[in-house]
């Protein structure tokens, strides 16, 4: 009986050793990404703003030549199932925020880099869908399928491309007393974004921009919405609505069948707060190009 005993649990024991395959996986390899998007944020068209500019886009005017592009950096590794098996957001008051470094089991992973300028983390799911919290902001993507293997160089050396449109609204009138808030609404746009593709989900996207009491009676402010598109370029509809401090309205514009495209900025300028005028429409992009439209 203990003989048999013996070659039971001996057999067991056989029965539960790792194949030699599995053990190569659980190897680990040090990975490392170092991050970019661009050296420094361009500031073409900013230099003419105001203070008033300043806080309704909620910038100082004297620190936009100087601000990094992103002041948030998110690292995700995924593993080809989806978990994540790294995680990692930091924003710039830490030097090394748009570096990681890790150690994981060789293996194929997706990696997914989100940079953004938002002052909450971002989270990403199993199918690298990616969802800001609070309002989209001016960000950044890389995403790749890598496969780190204890023979290989497993750093990598990336650059974020832009991933948003921009839609802004500059107002030639004074704003009136009593305005208190200008709401941007954005159909046909997204605010969560599949990094596999660099696009979004149709769904209605909506922005309040709080008029401070130190703006009332200026011109030329610049209202302005960050959206993710469904495609490169992408028909959207917007309504520009301001409000009260009851939230009554007070003037309301549709602009049907806007053109945006990543990586692109929309502008409208005109007489808003004032019925009756024409709003001339301007994509004017400090990123990419210039195209003018009326209607």
């Amino acid at each position: 009986m203990k003989g048999m005993a013996a070659a039971m649990l001996l057999l067991l024991a056989s029965c539960q050793q790792v194949p030699e395959d599995n053990v190569e996986s659980r190897a680990l390899v040090k990975f490392s990404v170092e991050a970019t998007t661009l050296p420094r944020a361009e500031v073409k068209g900013w230099e003419k703003g105001t203070e008033a500019d300043a806080e309704l886009n909620g910038e100082q005017v004297k620190s936009r030549a100087e601000k990094e592009a992103a002041t948030r950096m998110a690292f995700y590794l995924l593993d080809e199932s989806g978990t994540k098996v790294v995680s990692q957001e930091k924003d710039n008051s830490d030097s090394e925020y748009m570096n990681l470094d890790a150690e994981v089991p060789v293996g194929k992973y997706q990696l997914v880099a989100f940079a953004h300028n938002g002052s909450s983390d971002v989270s990403v799911d199993a199918n690298a869908v990616v969802t800001p919290e609070g309002k989209l902001t001016d960000s950044f993507l890389y995403y790749k399928v890598l496969t780190l293997d204890e023979e290989s160089d497993n750093s990598q050396s990336i650059v974020l491309d832009r991933c948003v449109a921009k839609f802004s609204l500059v107002h030639t009138d004074a704003i009136p007393s009593g305005a208190a808030s200008v709401e941007i609404k954005v159909t046909g746009a997204a605010k969560v974004l599949n990094a596999k593709t660099g696009l979004g989900k149709e769904e209605d996207y909506t922005v309040t921009i709080n008029i401070p009491s130190t703006a009332i009676g200026t011109k030329n402010n610049q209202f302005s919405v960050f959206v993710f598109l469904t495609d490169t370029e992408s028909a959207v509809d917007v309504t520009a609505t301001t409000k009260d401090a009851d939230g009554n309205t007070i003037t309301s514009y549709t602009f049907e069948d806007v053109e945006m495209e990543v990586n692109m900025q929309t502008i409208y300028t005109g007489a808003f707060f004032h019925s009756g005028k024409k709003i001339s429409a301007t994509i004017n992009s400090e990123w990419k190009g210039n195209n003018e439209q009326t209607f």
